[in-house]
């Protein structure tokens, strides 16, 4: 009877150390989705502003040939 109390001790520590670990490791994926998440945010500003610079230039030299073609 001891030994099975104290397996079921066992089992049950085991049990909370894996929930223990369990939760860690959802506060490390939930981190660190929230970081890509993010970092995807700041490529997608990044890309907006080069597709707008590029247009302004594209805008630029069309006015730089226009006007020396004159």
């Amino acid at each position: 009877m001891f030994k099975a109390s104290l397996a079921r001790a066992s089992l049950e520590e085991k049990a909370q150390a894996f929930q223990e670990r369990q939760l860690k490791f959802r506060s490390f994926i939930l981190e660190n989705l929230q970081k890509l998440r993010r970092q995807h945010a700041s490529y997608l500003e990044h890309k907006r502003r080069l597709v707008h610079y590029s247009l302004e230039l594209k805008d630029l030299l069309i006015n730089i040939e226009h006007y020396t073609a004159r």
